[in-house]
């Protein structure tokens, strides 16, 4: 009976360390779980900061993009009208034969 005590005392002690270590890798697990979740929750913020930089960036360069278009616009206009105008003021001699 002796022996079986002993038995059962060596086997609950084997138990016991085993439990705690598994307790001792539980905890580090959760431990590593939670620095990845910040570590992502902070690329996540980073991602959502370069989006909107990158959706800004866009409306600017369509922003350039309009206003070259109206710059050019403008110079054919201005050049046109000024064309027109120095051809007004030319005189017309027309010549008979």
């Amino acid at each position: 009976m002796h022996f079986l005590k002993a038995s059962f005392s060596l086997i609950l002690q084997n138990l016991t360390e085993a439990n705690e270590k598994l307790d001792i890798q539980n905890q580090e697990m959760r431990k590593n779980l939670e620095e990845s979740v910040q570590e992502m929750e902070r690329m996540t913020d980073e991602y959502n900061k370069m989006k909107v930089m990158a959706q800004q960036s866009d409306i600017f360069m369509d922003q350039l993009r309009k206003e070259k278009e109206l710059y050019k616009l403008q110079v054919r206009t201005d050049f046109y009208v000024t064309e027109c105008n120095f051809f007004r003021f030319i005189p017309y001699y027309h010549i008979s034969a």
